[in-house]
């Protein structure tokens, strides 16, 4: 399993038995911009190569299964991404929530509810494409992290 938490970047080795045999652990950090605190995408792709290895050598991995936070996504184009993955940590400028609002369905609609900073992925998204566009023209998918990982 590959967990990507705030604090720390994970690989463990899990059996069948869901027992965790093995782990591999690098502390996560953010970078504060620009062009807004992003996630450290290179760092944690460099420790893969360097983490999964070893473990590959000791144990049978039968899949990789990637988990992430829920509010983080990456723009990307053909070969790589367009942007930083933004940090959902971020605060989003007041005017953009104040307009994300009034188009934003009823938490009824969307069982999504009204979070701080950036942990809305739809206010990050409305975000980027509203202050953005000229960077984002590249963008072929928007993939959520655990996806793009």
């Amino acid at each position: 399993m590959l967990d990507v938490g705030k604090s720390n970047v994970k690989l463990l080795v899990v059996g069948k038995d869901g027992v965790i045999h093995d782990e591999a652990k690098l502390e996560n950090e953010s970078q504060p911009g620009p062009p807004y605190q992003h996630l450290n995408t290179q760092r944690i792709w460099r420790w893969l190569r360097d983490a999964m290895p070893p473990l590959a050598r000791r144990y049978v991995i039968d899949a990789i299964v990637p988990t992430t936070h829920g509010a983080t996504a990456a723009w990307v184009d053909k070969n790589d991404l367009v942007m930083p993955v933004l940090d959902y940590e971020q605060a989003i400028p007041q005017s953009v929530v104040e307009s994300f609002d009034e188009i934003c369905p009823d938490f009824s609609e969307t069982f999504t509810p009204k979070l701080p900073v950036g942990m809305n992925l739809g206010s990050q998204i409305f975000w980027l494409q509203r202050d953005f566009k000229k960077e984002l023209v590249r963008t072929e998918h928007i993939l959520a992290y655990p996806q793009y990982l």
